[in-house]
C-alpha cells in the first residue's frame, strides 16, 4: 500500500455513528466492515506505545485506522459474545470483514 495515499476513514463511537474524515495513511491497519452488523476490533500496540489496545466497534459499512508500524495481534469479534471471534498475527495491511469472515 503506498505511504502517501489519502483515504476515507470512518470513525465509530459508542452509539455506532459513522463520521468520515480524510487522513494521510503512513502505515497501519485499516479495518473495513463490509458485513451487515457491527464488529468489535482489537489491535495490539507493540509497535506504537501511544496507540490504544482497547476494543472498538466498527459499524456496518464503515472502516477505521490503527497506526502501527510492525506485526501486531488483530482480533475481530462478530458479536458481543467474546467466543465469537477470529484472531491472527500479521503485518500492517488492509483487512476486510464480511459476515463472520476475515479477508486479508
Amino acid at each position: 500500500m503506498p505511504s502517501d495515499i489519502n483515504i476515507n476513514i470512518g470513525k465509530t463511537f459508542g452509539n455506532h455513528s459513522c463520521i468520515y474524515n480524510f487522513m494521510k495513511l503512513n502505515t497501519g491497519f485499516r479495518i473495513n466492515n463490509k458485513s451487515k452488523k457491527p464488529i468489535w476490533v482489537f489491535i495490539s500496540k507493540y509497535s506504537n506505545n501511544e496507540g490504544s489496545d482497547e476494543w472498538y466497534v466498527i459499524r456496518s459499512g464503515c472502516s477505521d485506522l490503527w497506526v502501527r508500524s510492525s506485526f501486531e495481534v488483530v482480533v475481530v469479534r462478530f458479536s458481543e459474545d467474546h467466543n465469537d471471534r477470529k484472531g491472527f498475527y500479521t503485518y500492517p495491511s488492509e483487512i476486510s470483514v464480511y459476515e463472520n469472515r476475515v479477508i486479508r
